[in-house]
């Protein structure tokens, strides 16, 4: 059986589900479409059939879609393609029943395939993205092109690379909350240190407004193994929120730059 997990999002193409939601874990490679081939729901057929139709450079016509069925054709009227999934006796699993697997159209994803949805977009980038690092949207677009053999626009990639990253690592909005047990875990990995985060309350919300770290050992290592001098620096945040980043630093018997504490904070004032 294959097997999709996934992450909600939005766009709702046909009326039953999002084709568009991330999937987390099935192997782009080995995926088979054909008669006999079960998915643990109709959420993970559609998402399978999706990606299916995209790396063999086709469209596809919904004719029937409902929790325990589903019917599909080419979208050229003229090409016999055709496959039809429905409900097993679990009443969970869903089975291709019935697929043509010959097309008779000519196809191609370069004028772009409707499928190559920001949600295909994240699931094809994401283990690109973990093992090159951050790469730019143009970048990511030639390789899907490459790749895939389909042309998505510039804004599709950079919606598709962002839901990756929340996929990946979660919304940054749900970070700042879980800044208090953040600091519970510095303290208790480092006692000694000094860990102040300010809140600002709204609305009777907790909104993050700044902090301040400096571990126990980074302090120690300073008085006991460092030049008897600071230098302070700042940069500006140019992320998704707005900041400024500060650091404390001093050289080293290496002459290495040696952190001693750092903050963020709203502004840089002098």
């Amino acid at each position: 059986m294959i097997s999709y997990h996934s992450h909600l999002n939005s766009d709702n193409e046909d009326g039953l589900t999002n084709d568009d939601d991330d999937v987390n874990s099935f192997s782009k490679n080995s995926m088979r479409m054909e008669v006999g081939s079960k998915f643990e729901n109709v959420v993970d057929f559609r998402r399978a059939l999706n990606h299916f139709a995209v790396t063999n450079e086709f469209n596809y016509y919904i004719l029937k879609c409902d929790p325990t069925r589903f019917t599909a054709r080419c979208e050229n009227l003229e090409c016999e393609w055709r496959i039809h999934a429905s409900i097993t006796q679990d009443e969970v699993t869903f089975e291709v029943k019935k697929m043509v697997q010959v097309h008779t159209c000519t196809r191609s994803n370069k004028g772009g395939n409707k499928r190559a949805t920001q949600g295909w977009i994240a699931n094809v980038v994401t283990d690109k993205l973990k093992s090159d690092g951050d790469v730019s949207p143009y970048e990511l677009r030639n390789w899907i092109m490459k790749t895939y053999n389909v042309d998505v626009s510039y804004l599709k990639v950079f919606r598709g690379k962002e839901q990756a990253y929340t996929d990946m690592y979660g919304k940054w909005e749900d970070s700042f909350m879980k800044m208090d047990d953040f600091r519970e875990e510095l303290l208790k990995r480092n006692e000694g240190s000094v860990v102040e985060i300010d809140f600002d309350k709204v609305g009777g919300k907790k909104l993050f407004k700044r902090f301040f770290i400096c571990l126990a050992a980074c302090s120690r290592g300073f008085v006991v193994g460092c030049r008897p001098y600071i230098g302070f620096d700042a940069c500006h945040l140019k992320g998704k929120f707005n900041g400024v980043l500060a650091a404390a630093t001093c050289i080293d018997g290496n002459n290495s730059i040696f952190p001693i504490a750092y903050c963020v904070l709203e502004s840089e004032n002098t």
